[in-house]
C-alpha cells in the first residue's frame, strides 16, 4: 500500500484544497455585492475570529476547496483529457488503457518525481479555476485592473497545470506504450535497460 507522509499530506491539503478554497470563498463574497471596505472588515474579523467562528471558517474555506476540486475533476475528465490524447496522437482509447494500467501499478511503483508533478498539477489547476472565479467576479462587480490581473493570472495557471497534465500522460505513455514497457523507469519498479 502506499504511504503518504503526513507533513506531504499536510502541506497537499494546504495546496490543493485550502488556497483554492479561500480563493473561490472570497469570489462568493466579492460576487455577493459586498463593498471593497466591507470586505476590509470581514478580513479584519476572520484575524480575531475566536476557536469556533474560526473552525467555521476553515470549514468553510475546506468546501470551497473541495468544490473547486470537484470542478477541476470535471473540466480534466472532459475537457483536459482530451487535450492530452491528441497532443500524444494517440487514441482516446490507447490514453484511458495506459491510465487503467497505470492506477493498477500504482499501490507498486512510488515515483517521488510523479508525485510533485501531480502536486503541481493539482495546485495549479485548482489555483487557476478558483482565481478565474474570483477574477470574473471582481471584474462583475468593481471593474477595474487588478480583477483583470487575477482572472489572467488564473488562466495562466491553469494552462501550466495542463502542461503538467499532458507531461504525465507522455510519462504513461512512454511508460505503457513503449514496445516491451523498456522504459519502465520512468514510473518506478524496474530501471531502463543499459544502452548499446
Amino acid at each position: 500500500m502506499m504511504k503518504t507522509e503526513a507533513t506531504n499530506f499536510g502541506f497537499e491539503i494546504l495546496v490543493t484544497f485550502l488556497l483554492p478554497g479561500f480563493l473561490a470563498v472570497l469570489a462568493v463574497v466579492v460576487a455577493h455585492g459586498i463593498s471593497k471596505y466591507q470586505l476590509l472588515e470581514i478580513i479584519a474579523w476572520a484575524e480575531s475570529a475566536q476557536f469556533i467562528a474560526s473552525f467555521v471558517l476553515l470549514a468553510a474555506v475546506a468546501l470551497a476547496g473541495a468544490i473547486v476540486a470537484s470542478i477541476q475533476a470535471v473540466l480534466e475528465t472532459f475537457v483536459l483529457d482530451y487535450v492530452a490524447p491528441c497532443h500524444l496522437k494517440i487514441s482516446r482509447g490507447v490514453f484511458e488503457e495506459e491510465w487503467n494500467k497505470y492506477i493498477s501499478d500504482l499501490s507498486n511503483n512510488r515515483n517521488s518525481y510523479i508525485s510533485r508533478v501531480v502536486l503541481f498539477f493539482q495546485f495549479e489547476t485548482r489555483l487557476g479555476v478558483a482565481a478565474v472565479l474570483l477574477g470574473l467576479a471582481t471584474v462583475c462587480r468593481w471593474p477595474s485592473w487588478y480583477g483583470v490581473f487575477v482572472l489572467i493570472s488564473g488562466l495562466v495557471f491553469y494552462c501550466i497545470g495542463t502542461m503538467h497534465h499532458i507531461e504525465l500522460a507522455k510519462f504513461r505513455h512512454r511508460h505503457y506504450g513503449a514496445p516491451n514497457n523498456a522504459h519502465k523507469g520512468d514510473l518506478g519498479g524496474a530501471t531502463r535497460p543499459p544502452a548499446p
